[in-house]
């Protein structure tokens, strides 16, 4: 005969042997899923990688063409002192700059200059080129340089002295003038040709270089 206290035991075990499975299945892919997943993540990763070509050889930086970023037309630009006041004002038709060399080049330029005085000068030229900060220009083409008196209005006035050349340096930060052509002066009864001139604009300080040929008009006897 069989023992009725062992027979709730006897079927009970099996029951407990199915929860215990299950409830190991679902603490591994607790513990375990998201590395699985990080791990299939990383092999694809790693796959991609190998299936993406690779450059051929080494590349080299393509240089910059001599061709203008950007222009401007009809302009105008200041430059100042460090103390405010106002050292050159450029104006002209059009603006070009080119960043392989930072170079700037201007059509029908205008640039003018003071000195502590308020002399104003007054300097023309179909074409400039030079650094784009503006502290060095090279014009050419028609050059023509007029000084005007203190307080003169250059719009009206007839200038003081005038220089006519084809090309000069300007040194915008000195307002000191270069040429190494040949240059034809005038100022009132006197015409002068040589060939170059150094003029400083802070002092009015005029030198001409090589050799030179001057008229003076005599002023008649009273």
């Amino acid at each position: 005969m069989t023992s009725p206290a062992l027979a709730p035991l006897g079927a009970g075990t099996p029951r407990r042997a199915r929860q215990s499975w299950v409830w190991r299945i679902q603490t591994w892919l607790f513990n375990y899923l998201p590395l699985a997943v990080l791990a299939l993540g990383a092999l694809f990763t790693t796959w991609l990688v190998r299936q993406t070509p690779l450059p051929q050889g080494p590349t080299e930086a393509v240089p910059l063409r001599h061709v203008p970023d950007y222009e401007m037309r009809q302009f105008e630009l200041l430059r100042y002192l460090p103390d405010g006041r106002q050292q050159a004002w450029l104006r002209g038709e059009r603006l070009r700059h080119y960043p392989d060399d930072d170079q700037i080049e201007v059509d029908q330029l205008e640039l003018r200059m003071q000195d502590e005085l308020g002399r104003t000068l007054l300097v023309t030229a179909a074409r400039g080129q030079g650094p784009s900060k503006g502290e060095r220009l090279v014009l050419s083409g028609a050059v023509q340089v007029r000084r005007f008196a203190v307080g003169a209005d250059p719009g009206s006035a007839a200038p003081e002295l005038e220089l006519r050349t084809e090309k000069l340096t300007a040194l915008v930060p000195e307002r000191r003038l270069q040429s190494d052509v040949a240059v034809d002066a005038r100022a009132p009864r006197l015409q002068l040709q040589a060939q170059g001139f150094d003029y400083q604009h802070a002092s009015g300080l005029l030198q001409f270089r090589g050799p030179s040929r001057t008229v003076m008009q005599t002023l008649p006897r009273p």
